[in-house]
């Protein structure tokens, strides 16, 4: 399926729902928008009645897990309960505590977090010996929960797993934000290509930017917006992979080590969780996990599934197809 394949008829929702709507009348089940701003439809045929939300909030899923999933500290708490992997790290409640205790962190590369933010907002990635980073980070951090996670940086790719029910459906590496040189163009000029380029799948909100953020990343390669870079010279606009700030999504689960399948599934299982993008740092996919080849960095309630539907690279996964499915059509 391709992107021009979806109805323009519901282009203005949300784009998981409309991958669900697609599949739904591609199967001839009855499709009732119910709330077009919250993006919540009644999908029913003649034994099944489901109201959806986001095209994975339903009934299967509980308000608590919710409320787990949010907080990444109690989450990483309960999963290394389960003997599963997560980064060293600590929760901060006042800015003061969180600023005394960078003794813990000056040494190695840390990252900074609000506790319950999704999509990359507040995130800081703060250098060895680094303190008035470290500091900004913190009060950043701060400006948008109020609690704040420290982490010991891992420098290990990122990988997105969808689980819904017992089977992973997908795996995604989720590069960071970037454009790759023609030895023509400059960087700003490049984001415009590939924003326009209908192979790159960039849609509203995950379209690549220049703000101030990717601006000053860019000035710590000592780069600016005007640069040209040489043919097939990558240059990354942001630390974070997130796709909702523009990273690339590229399907890597032929090549998964299923051992990672197993671990994203205990993620699940251990939260009794039905729908679940799990977010794991993995050293090499292509070898068994250990105890310190991976760690699980966070556990996503209603994942993005339009990023498995439309990888950047590798082969599509029909999320739609298995959500409905598990919904019982």
């Amino acid at each position: 399926m391709s992107k021009r394949s979806l109805s323009s008829e519901f282009s203005d929702m949300e784009l998981s729902t409309q991958i669900l709507i697609h599949e739904a009348m591609l199967r001839g089940i009855c499709v009732e928008i119910l709330d077009r701003k919250e993006n919540i439809i009644r999908l029913q045929n003649e034994s099944k009645v489901r109201v959806i939300k986001q095209a994975t909030i339903s009934e299967f899923d509980s308000y608590i897990s919710f409320e787990i999933m949010k907080n990444k500290h109690l989450t990483k708490k309960l999963l290394n309960e389960k003997g599963i992997t997560t980064p060293f790290g600590k929760e901060y409640f006042h800015k003061k505590d969180a600023i005394e205790d960078y003794k813990l962190f000056k040494n190695n590369k840390c990252v900074i977090k609000p506790n319950s933010t999704n999509f990359g907002k507040g995130l800081h990635f703060v250098k060895p010996n680094s303190e008035p980073l470290f500091t900004q980070g913190i009060n950043e951090a701060f400006c948008h929960d109020n609690s704040v996670l420290v982490e010991s940086f891992i420098p290990y790719k990122e990988y997105r797993f969808v689980v819904i029910g017992d089977e992973v459906i997908g795996s995604i590496l989720r590069d960071p934000a970037n454009v790759v040189g023609d030895g023509r163009h400059s960087i700003q000029e490049l984001v415009k290509i590939k924003n326009e380029d209908p192979d790159s799948y960039k849609y509203g909100k995950n379209k690549l930017h220049l703000t101030a953020i990717e601006k000053n990343y860019l000035s710590t390669q000592n780069l600016n917006t005007s640069y040209i870079p040489e043919k097939d010279q990558k240059i990354y606009l942001r630390e974070n992979s997130n796709v909702s700030t523009g990273g690339d999504p590229i399907d890597v689960t032929d090549n998964m080590h299923a051992s990672y399948f197993d671990i994203a599934k205990s993620c699940v299982e251990s939260l009794g969780i039905s729908i679940c993008g799990v977010d794991i740092l993995i050293q090499n996919i292509a070898q068994k996990r250990t105890n310190n080849n991976y760690a699980v960095i966070e556990l996503n309630f209603n994942p993005m599934i339009s990023m498995h539907e439309f990888p950047l690279k590798g082969t599509a996964k029909n999320v739609g197809y298995h959500l409905l499915n598990f919904y019982g059509f």
